[in-house]
């Protein structure tokens, strides 16, 4: 029995004698040469709104929370101890960027020194001022194999380990205040 019929069985089973009993047409109700047995669901591929929409969108991860120059950091580097950064002295609000988040501030008007708020992926968000970059790509091949990418490495000279929101999904920022 098809689908059409089973449901028409079950509709006239529920609401009783209001119908009385139809005589079967003579005319099938569907031409004979279509399929029988279940239709498979028709699929409609989209593009995903999350390949549409700004990086800015809170439902695309932008990168990632990580930190550097805490006590024990074994990837520390001479400059970032000495409190110096790429584009001055580094304070304990810092942050370096990838090269790849680094094109995206510069994309979005963001400068270095410029305040930057991040929202993280479980709802909270820090401020931070763009005052350092992570090893640049060629470097960064030679030592790990591959670029760094995604990272928004905040500065944590006064902690032990690393930053409490480390490996927490960055998922939009902003710019908040323009270097003074």
């Amino acid at each position: 029995m098809g689908m059409l019929e089973n449901s028409i069985k079950a509709l006239k089973n529920a609401l009783g004698d209001l119908f009385p009993e139809e005589k079967p047409s003579a005319l099938p109700i569907f031409p004979q040469e279509a399929p029988s047995g279940p239709q498979e669901p028709t699929i409609t591929i989209r593009k995903s709104r999350q390949e549409t929409q700004s990086p800015q969108t809170p439902t695309q991860s932008l990168g990632k929370i990580t930190s550097y120059n805490w006590k024990g950091d074994p990837y520390t580097d001479s400059q970032s101890r000495a409190m110096v950064g790429s584009f001055g002295k580094l304070t304990p609000e810092g942050m370096a960027v990838s090269p790849d988040i680094e094109k995206q501030f510069k994309d979005m008007g963001i400068k270095p020194k410029d305040k930057v708020l991040l929202t993280l992926a479980d709802g909270s968000q820090l401020e931070r001022t763009w005052e350092d970059r992570t090893m640049q790509d060629k470097q960064a091949i030679r030592k790990f194999g591959k670029p760094l990418t995604g990272r928004f490495d905040l500065h944590h000279p006064y902690g032990t380990s690393p930053y409490e929101k480390d490996g927490v999904a960055v998922v939009g920022f902003q710019k908040i205040a323009t270097a003074e």
